[in-house]
């Protein structure tokens, strides 16, 4: 078996001053916002008030006066340039509708708002100015925003997490209700010890990695920020469940499926909030049904499960990748990006880069040349540990979790729904992810208008995700599931109605239900679901019209049906074939840059 070959990078030591400001109006904020009128540019400001300044020799009551809105002047308490006033305007009015009103008005120099400053908000961890994909996502504008919560909890689903490392003991989940180390289920949730999450391999309460893929994921999404060591995390704040089901480099169903169950117990029974599950891990199978089972179970819970799409350069619409193939409302399958936006090719010489599927990939995030937080025991003094730059979906999917965990927090009242649609109907549009993602998106966190997860309102999403070839050929009696992505914002935008033609002339129309009933997996959840069955009609050509492209239905009694096709290869960083153990999907940095070599992981 082939292990992945690591090299060490040495951590710039630049040190970034976190550039803070706070400008508060002579009068001080009241409470700040935009009561839903908001500046171009998102500029945002006091919602009831605005502040004008005189010419010399005009008195304010004058001023007034004339006006058809009744503005009243507030008393400052502080002192104040000669002229200058704080006005409160009426409920019901709105702050620029004030300010034309006085604009140009005789005695008046200027009117305006009363803006909001926010603090510019950089981490003054040593190494954020090496992770270009945070300033890629507009992480730093959604921190102006939000940096996270220790309340809202993400499960790792990996090889563990370097408990002692300093960029990530502080956003360790801890279970409050569990004693350390005394051999007793003190909470009663059938796992002894489980004080910081579970290793379903060895059935033990030891999450302690051992090899350094969930340390480096764990740091994407929550490396401590601002506290002037290594990196910064898509969250300062969170807490994170290690669950350890690797067995040196892979992982196997059994072990997958039990570590999924166990943080679906941790939201049915102890009730935790918990957001998601990061899988960053795959393999090229054709089904898993206990895994499936599992994720299926994860996500009747509320729990999303974000899954990375792969790294073997392929197209998931023709060759399934499992767990992200697996169509569940609560599935999100990554692919990874790199600087220039476009899908990531992770080695010239082997081929590998992300994988992609126009029907089953939902969206892009950056994946190629991601330092993180790593465990990693030095074998001199002057060695650097405990990070390195990795490359992989496995790198993408856990800023696409990263996401949802800030998201959350800043609004807790986000369900599972809510908190998926607005990443899938959020992000940067590119050409190059249009014919290769269901969404054509590379993950945004804020900016760009509506594009941000956090400060946009989200787009209309319509895309077609079953079946996923554009054409078939079917026998007649034969039923056909048929599915689509059908959103604007975080809303499902209900039914989807499908118009279709037989043979170039109207046949009807076919409408896709967001009803949890018969293929509908779940009602509200943005998928529009219907089952068509093929008349009794030779020699048929049916055309469905979605609204991201036409669907072909050929029907020839006249033929044999196509054989079945199977599937195979494999991906990560070791081949996996058939129904083999699962891998995470990483490529070292070393696979780039040849630098001097440290003793690889030994054989398991």
């Amino acid at each position: 078996m082939r292990h992945c070959s690591m090299k060490r990078l040495t951590a710039l030591t630049v040190a970034v001053v976190c550039l803070v400001f706070t400008l508060a109006a002579w009068t001080g904020f009241s409470k700040s916002g935009d009561a839903g009128e908001r500046l171009p540019r998102g500029a945002s400001f006091v919602p009831d008030e605005i502040l004008v300044q005189l010419k010399p020799g005009y008195r304010l009551e004058t001023v007034l006066s004339a006006l058809p809105m009744q503005l009243v002047a507030e008393e400052p308490g502080k002192p104040a340039p000669r002229g200058l006033a704080r006005l409160k305007i009426p409920r019901g009015e709105t702050v620029m509708n004030a300010v034309s009103l006085l604009k140009g008005k005789e005695g008046v120099l200027f009117a305006q708002p009363n803006y909001v400053y926010r603090a510019a908000v950089f981490p003054d961890d040593p190494s954020y100015p090496n992770q270009w994909a945070l300033p890629k996502i507009g992480a730093p504008t959604a921190w102006d925003l939000a940096t996270g919560s220790s309340d809202v909890l993400v499960a790792v689903l990996d090889t563990g997490v370097d408990l002692s490392h300093p960029d990530l003991a502080g956003n360790l989940w801890t279970n409050p209700d569990e004693i350390p180390g005394d051999g007793l289920d003190n909470d009663g949730n059938g796992y002894v010890d489980d004080v910081h999450g579970w290793n379903s391999s060895a059935n033990s309460a030891d999450v302690q990695d051992d090899f350094g893929h969930g340390t480096h994921v764990a740091g994407i999404i929550g490396a401590v920020g601002n506290n002037g060591t290594g990196v910064a995390g898509v969250n300062w704040k969170v807490g994170i469940i290690a669950v350890k089901a690797n067995k040196g480099d892979s992982f196997t169903t059994l072990d997958l499926a039990r570590g999924t169950g166990y943080v679906t117990a941790l939201r049915t029974g102890k009730g935790l909030p918990i957001v998601a599950v990061n899988a960053s891990l795959g393999a090229a199978v054709s089904e898993d049904p206990l895994l499936n089972q599992a994720i299926i179970n994860a996500g009747e819970a509320g729990i999303l499960f974000v899954a990375a799409a792969g790294n073997d350069n392929s197209d998931n619409d023709r060759t399934p990748f499992y767990p992200s193939s697996l169509f569940r409302p609560n599935v999100l399958s990554v692919a990874a990006t790199d600087e220039n936006d476009a899908l990531a090719i992770f080695s010239l010489l082997t081929n590998e880069g992300s994988n992609y599927g126009r029907r089953t990939v939902h969206l892009g995030a950056p994946g190629k040349y991601i330092e993180s937080t790593y465990y990693f025991i030095s074998t001199s003094a002057d060695t650097p540990s405990g990070y390195e730059r990795l490359s992989g979906t496995s790198m993408a999917a856990p800023h696409v979790t990263g996401i949802l965990a800030l998201l959350k927090a800043q609004d807790p009242s986000r369900d599972w729904i809510a908190l998926k649609n607005r990443v899938l109907s959020t992000g940067t549009p590119l050409s190059g992810l249009s014919s290769k993602t269901i969404t054509g998106r590379r993950l945004l966190a804020a900016g760009d208008g509506a594009l941000g997860a956090l400060t946009g309102s989200g787009q209309t999403v319509k895309s077609r995700l079953r079946p996923i070839p554009d054409s078939l050929d079917l026998e007649q009696g034969t039923s056909l599931d048929l599915a689509a992505l059908n959103i604007s914002g975080e809303e499902s935008l209900g039914d989807l109605p499908v118009s279709i033609t037989r043979n170039g002339a109207s046949y009807g129309t076919l409408t896709l239900r967001d009803n949890g009933t018969g293929f509908d997996q779940a009602a509200g959840d943005g998928i529009a679901s219907a089952t068509w069955t093929v008349p009794s009609s030779a020699n048929s050509t049916y055309v469905f019209a979605f609204p991201d492209g036409n669907l072909t239905v050929t029907v020839d009694l006249a033929e044999e049906p196509p054989a079945p096709s199977g599937g195979g290869g494999g991906g990560g960083c070791s081949a996996a074939g058939g129904l083999g153990p699962f891998f995470f999907l990483c490529i070292p940095a070393a696979l780039f840059a040849l630098k001097r070599k440290k003793p690889a992981p030994p054989d398991r």
